[in-house]
């Protein structure tokens, strides 16, 4: 594996933890931010699950 490679794979899998960890640690925060978005247009409204 050439070093750029093994650096790719390194970074990428700390920013799925860190992606992880956010959504988890976070997303009472995610949430409110989100909702306070779409109050004011910012964000596109949440498409229901159907």
């Amino acid at each position: 594996m050439k070093e750029e490679s093994k650096i790719l794979y390194v970074l990428e899998a700390s920013w799925y933890a860190m992606v992880k960890f956010a959504e988890k640690e976070c997303s009472r925060e995610i949430k409110s931010a989100e909702k306070i978005l779409r109050k004011h247009g910012r964000l596109p409204e949440k498409k229901s699950k159907t």
